[in-house]
């Protein structure tokens, strides 16, 4: 797991952050988070992803993030400490 203090930023992340419009940057932030454990928010970027790649006509980024979201959201989670 990657561990970044309060002011550090994967390249990825601003990757998104200087192009939001970009499908592209949802699926590898979404596939980056998805690696260091932070499925819910990968998640979250792959549904973004998938909805700006249909209204770009972008229709194989969206695939790629509907697969990888599909596929995160039907592995057990981790429940946390009882």
């Amino acid at each position: 797991m990657v561990a970044l203090g309060a002011y550090e930023q994967l390249p990825v992340e601003a990757y998104h952050r200087l192009q939001p419009a970009n499908p592209q940057s949802s699926l590898f932030l979404g596939q980056v988070y998805a690696q260091i454990g932070r499925v819910d928010e990968a998640i979250r970027l792959l549904m973004e992803g998938e909805q700006v790649a249909q209204r770009a006509g972008n229709a194989t980024t969206a695939q790629y993030c509907r697969e990888i979201r599909e596929s995160l959201q039907s592995q057990p989670r981790n429940a946390g400490p009882p």
